[in-house]
């Protein structure tokens, strides 16, 4: 974990509580008392927060866009501007990260969580003082080793003013304010949970007391728990928000399927078409996971899609609590036209974006597959405004 204390904290809160501590607790103990071998139990709770430090690593400034064309997404109303994007996404990335991390998964999952993070921190009136701001300043300084001075030219270098370092750091002790208060302190540990994970790791046999390790097992089962608990606020935020991805940058998202044509729309409504068969046990799960992505787009009782997530042998919509008899011949059609081969799954979604077949590459990665059909739905959203 020493590399990862060195590549994150310069760039979050400084705080030395919550989200922004945990990636730099590490106990030289701990290595002298657990043998390497006993240490997977571990391992799980560090990649638990490194998923959490990419939803906070994003640099956040609220200056409003000076055109349309600036912004890269809303959420909920709030502009994410495309300046604010790219200076996230060059500073605040590590290199290694970038090489796996397009801008497009950047600007999801990390900006834009972030982003509700904030809005919901500010709603309930989180609060954080200029001397607080101030010291989380101080402490990253002097965390960098720079002088003062050196600190103000690498500013400068990164055409940074003072106000910038100051909106940065506001940000992060709010959100970070926010989740210790509202998710972390809410999460605890049984003394249940704390047996299973000593009976796990075998400790007994390395004459390791269930005491001797309970501060260790504490603070790793914890550490998990803490960003479980996060993670799933933040899926709730998602689904009560509005979040609106522009085209342009939403495009690179968009790596399996094929722009046919042009977005079209039925009674002010976007058609979002799939095909597929009950013999495909996959397809039923994606079929899930993509109802509940569409119904995350419903407001009071209207929706902007329109789904059908035909099942053909069957004559089943899916989507609907109601059990169809029969396909439409309207809708058989769109399927022969897009599957000429009669493949399933097949997908059109705002007749302007096809595809056969799973997500070449990722068969059986549902997050990925979900990942992609935000990205047409909100590619869709921006053409038919």
């Amino acid at each position: 974990m020493k590399n990862e204390r060195k590549v994150y904290l310069p760039l979050l809160s400084g705080s030395t509580r919550g989200i922004f501590s945990i990636m730099a607790k590490k106990s030289k103990k701990r290595s002298k008392l657990f043998k390497p071998k006993k240490m997977l139990p571990w391992a799980f709770g560090v990649l638990a927060v490194v998923a959490v430090a990419f939803v906070v690593m994003g640099i956040i400034n609220l200056k409003k866009p000076d055109a349309a064309s600036d912004t890269a997404a809303y959420v909920s109303g709030e502009a994410i501007t495309m300046k604010e994007l790219d200076y996230s996404y060059q500073y605040a990335l590590p290199e290694e990260y970038k090489k796996v991390m397009t801008k497009w998964e950047f600007l999801n999952e990390s900006v834009i969580p972030q982003k509700l993070l904030l809005q919901e921190a500010l709603k309930n009136n989180i609060t954080v003082t200029n001397e607080e701001v101030k010291m989380a300043i101080n402490e990253m300084v002097q965390f960098s080793g720079l002088t003062a001075e050196e600190f103000e030219k690498q500013l400068g270098e990164l055409k940074l003013e003072w106000d910038d370092v100051e909106l940065t750091y506001w940000t992060r002790l709010t959100i970070s304010k926010f989740v210790e208060e509202n998710i972390f302190n809410t999460v605890n540990v049984t003394k249940a949970e704390l047996q299973r994970a000593y009976n796990k790791a075998e400790l007994e046999v390395e004459n390791i007391s269930l005491e001797e390790a309970t501060p260790y097992l504490k603070e790793d089962i914890l550490l998990e728990k803490q960003s479980a608990a996060l993670l799933e606020f933040l899926e709730q935020l998602r689904q009560n928000a509005t979040i609106l991805i522009l085209l342009d940058e939403a495009k690179q998202g968009i790596t399996s399927f094929s722009q046919t044509g042009k977005a079209c729309n039925v009674n002010g409504t976007i058609p979002v078409y799939m095909f597929t068969v009950s013999t495909c046990k996959e397809c039923l799960t994606i079929a899930s996971r993509l109802s509940l992505l569409l119904q995350s787009y419903e407001k009071d009782g209207s929706s902007p899609f329109t789904p059908y997530l035909w099942e053909l042998d069957t004559g089943d919509n899916l989507y609907t609590k109601a059990i169809e008899q029969g396909v439409p011949s309207g809708h058989v059609a769109t399927f022969k036209r897009i599957s000429p081969e009669g493949k399933a799954p097949a997908y059109s979604f705002g007749c302007a974006y096809t595809r056969v077949g799973h997500f070449p590459g990722a068969e059986g990665n549902i997050n990925a597959e979900e990942e992609e059909f935000s990205a047409v739905l909100s590619a869709l959203l921006v053409q038919n405004e």
